[in-house]
């Protein structure tokens, strides 16, 4: 992977722009009884992987449908538990208890102006979600989530549409994600780069890397 062909970067959220570790357990800390619920979501999100409904709403219908049916629950219950109850506290839990990854806000500064710069999650509320963890919205050009598009990672066609609309051509794309399952496979289906984060080394060799960049565009980092 030649990194001086970078021309744009999107990023996942999750896992890799903070350590995701223990997000489930923080998130529905004391509401135990709701677990069934999140194992229903959790299978069906592992079903629809890939599965394009081409809008937020086909979406929508069909995932609080199916989740309602697992786990015998009425249709209007579970979009409530998802929009009012399980986004606020995975919201609430990441300002309590996690942070960006070191040196993330730096290289972010560093990098403004330079080269587009996207965020691409699997779930909703990015921009509440950065904010919650103190990365500043203000280095992102676009923030969106998956389901906004109506289809899960890996789809190709969010990262196509967010390339679009960043006005660079997909084989010039970054994407860094923690997942080659996902975000990988998502990358490699739209024709671009992908860097996996797999931990906080990579994440190290990653700013590294990125900082090497920089120099070699002749800007001081």
């Amino acid at each position: 992977m030649n990194m001086l062909n970078i021309e744009a970067l999107i990023f996942d959220l999750d896992g890799t722009l903070y350590d995701k570790k223990n997000i489930v357990l923080n998130t529905l800390k004391s509401h135990w009884k709701e677990i069934p619920i999140l194992h229903a979501t959790n299978r069906l999100r592992k079903s629809l992987k890939g599965v394009d409904f081409e809008n937020s709403e086909a979406f929508h219908e069909t995932f609080y449908r199916q989740i309602a049916r697992s786990a015998g629950r009425r249709t209007s219950t579970i979009e409530h538990w998802y929009q009012k109850k399980f986004y606020p506290r995975f919201i609430r839990a990441l300002k309590k208890k996690y942070k960006a990854r070191n040196n993330l806000v730096a290289l972010l500064e560093k990098l403004q102006g330079v080269i587009p710069m996207a965020v691409f999650s699997d779930y909703s509320y990015v921009p509440e979600r950065l904010h919650a963890l103190k990365i500043p919205q203000k280095y992102f050009s676009f923030m969106a989530g998956s389901e906004e598009y109506g289809v899960l990672k890996p789809s190709a066609r969010p990262l196509l549409e967010i390339a679009s609309r960043l006005g660079v051509s997909p084989g010039k794309v970054l994407v860094v994600g923690d997942r080659v399952d996902t975000d990988g496979e998502a990358a490699k289906k739209a024709g671009m780069m992908f860097y996996h984060i797999a931990g906080p080394d990579q994440w190290d060799r990653f700013i590294t890397d990125m900082e090497d960049f920089l120099k070699e565009r002749g800007l001081n980092g």
